[in-house]
């Protein structure tokens, strides 16, 4: 790695006046950076469009979800579709203006949360309200599904666990608020019995409401502050989009980079989703929907 690394640095010492010359560096360069990046397990993988929504005037996502082959997908209009990535077919499920985001549950039921921050069940067509009182002055946009709780992050006051959101009298406790300064930053909360945190200082791991020791390594360039981040319960590996360098990083819970993607089109991505299998990530650009490798 450190030879190669000196002979790319040589290569950029030589004269570079003639044209053939230039034309031969040019090629060498990328050869050999390659082989570094290799080396380093980076690699430059090609995207594949799945689906182009626009057509039906869906032209930004806010969110997507994921159960088996089937991603489901919420609009900046209020509009829930279904998205079939196998037939690559399409189909609205509802529409609600006042829908603010949504959460998947194991069956084919969704969890809505609307923006006076009342929350729904969507089943068989039908919304029935939750028991679960909050606040509508808090600042809520994301929530997550984990077993039987609802984690949800009011950027005013800190992460909150509502226990049995199903139940006829769900609870609703803070789970964390010892750093408002942090909170306030966070974008979203990736729930798999930790807490993680995407914010504007990075990747921020919680655990039983403490802060957790959480440091990236073998990152090559600095990460960015605009990031997409996906896990499950029960999964080795981090995903993290970094748009400010067009890089998908594949992360392992300690901090360690193990293997990074590079795609162009990552610098424009607004949603990550991962398959059960980890083997594909999702994510859109607009009202298009594409898949990369990660095998």
């Amino acid at each position: 790695n450190n030879l190669l690394t000196r002979a790319l640095a040589n290569l950029n010492n030589l004269n570079q006046y003639n044209k053939n010359w230039v034309k031969k560096f040019d090629e060498n360069q990328k050869k050999i950076q390659k082989i570094i990046n290799k080396v380093n397990n980076i690699f430059e993988i090609s995207a594949t469009e799945v689906i182009d929504l626009t057509p039906g005037n869906i032209k930004n996502i806010k969110t997507i979800k994921i159960k088996d082959n089937q991603l489901y997908i919420l609009d900046d209009l209020g509009r829930v579709y279904q998205v079939d990535t196998v037939k690559k077919s399409f189909s609205k499920l509802f529409e609600d203006n006042n829908l603010k985001n949504i959460a998947k549950l194991k069956d084919k039921s969704i969890i809505l949360l609307m923006r006076n921050n009342k929350f729904y069940l969507y089943q068989d067509g039908n919304e029935k309200p939750l028991n679960i009182k909050v606040e509508e002055s808090a600042q809520i946009d994301d929530f997550k599904i984990y077993g039987d709780r609802i984690y949800y992050l009011d950027k005013n006051k800190g992460i909150y666990k509502i226990t049995k959101p199903l139940s006829k009298k769900p609870m609703i406790s803070i789970w964390y608020n010892k750093d408002k300064k942090l909170i306030n930053q966070a974008r979203e909360i990736i729930v798999d019995g930790n807490i993680w945190l995407n914010t504007k200082i990075g990747i921020i791991k919680l655990f039983k409401g403490r802060k957790q020791e959480f440091e990236l390594n073998k990152l090559g360039k600095k990460i960015g502050n605009d990031l997409k981040i996906y896990t499950e319960a029960g999964w080795d590996y981090l995903y993290v989009i970094d748009k400010a360098n067009g890089r998908l990083m594949i992360i392992d819970k300690e901090g360690i980079v193990q293997k990074q993607i590079l795609n162009n089109k990552f610098k424009e991505a607004k949603n990550l989703i991962i398959n059960d299998s980890q083997s594909i990530a999702w994510f859109n650009l607009g009202g298009q929907i594409w898949k990369i490798s990660l095998k």
